[in-house]
């Protein structure tokens, strides 16, 4: 189960930092029958399968939370990248140097 809850945190943010929040919910309603039948293959009790659903959905959302932050800064500093650049350019074309 464990195991389960790591690799669905670790897709959340890979969905979080591509798709909008509407992938979000079919995602969780696949990764809740998931959980729901490993768990009662693996012959634990309700209220543990209850459990690890509660987990697996809450993992879910924290982890598309993180994508979108990531998603966020990568913007961010990439944009941020390319302006300095561009003045770095930009001070070159206009200062240049005498040798």
């Amino acid at each position: 189960m464990v195991i389960l809850l790591i690799i669905g945190t670790a897709v959340a943010v890979i969905l979080g930092s591509c798709f909008r929040v509407f992938v979000l919910v079919p995602v969780m309603l696949l990764a809740t029958a998931v959980t729901i039948a490993i768990g009662t293959v693996s012959g634990h009790d309700s209220r543990v399968i209850a459990l690890a659903t509660l987990e697996t959905l809450a993992l879910l959302q924290v982890g598309y939370f993180v994508g979108c932050i990531l998603r966020a800064l990568l913007r961010v500093g990439i944009t941020g990248w390319h302006r300095r650049q561009r003045s770095k350019a930009f001070d070159k074309k206009s200062h240049p140097t005498t040798s």
